[in-house]
């Protein structure tokens, strides 16, 4: 059994922390990957190079996530944050908007209908 292995991201080489078999669960509990160390996909990293890849792809997934919110609060119109609204205006608003939404909908109803009735006279 080889107790030493050589980081593909920094090329030091290291003795091993764990057994292949810890390895293994490990990876299948955080990335759902089953048998890591029999993969040709898969690289073995120390833990100061898996530090700073799991540090920039947390910054990345923030940054998306960051990104998703703010486009999600404007297409709906509610940007409540940089207007610094209350949260009691921000729910009238939308109970407000709700209203018209129905109020529309209603009224896309009722000319469905009028062209219904104008269509079987």
């Amino acid at each position: 059994m080889n107790n030493k292995y050589i980081c593909s991201s920094c090329k030091k080489e290291f003795e091993k922390a764990i057994t292949d078999k810890e390895a293994n669960k490990e990876a299948e509990e955080l990335f759902g990957v089953k048998e890591a160390s029999n993969r040709d996909d898969m690289a073995i990293v120390c833990d100061d190079c898996f530090n700073k890849i799991m540090k920039k792809e947390i910054y990345i997934l923030q940054e998306a996530l960051r990104d998703l919110s703010y486009n999600f609060l404007k297409s709906i119109g509610i940007i409540w944050l940089i207007k610094k609204i209350s949260f009691l205006e921000l729910k009238n608003w939308v109970r407000e908007k709700d209203k018209k939404n129905k109020n529309f909908n209603l009224k896309k109803e009722q000319r469905r209908e009028q062209e219904t009735k104008i269509t079987l006279l």
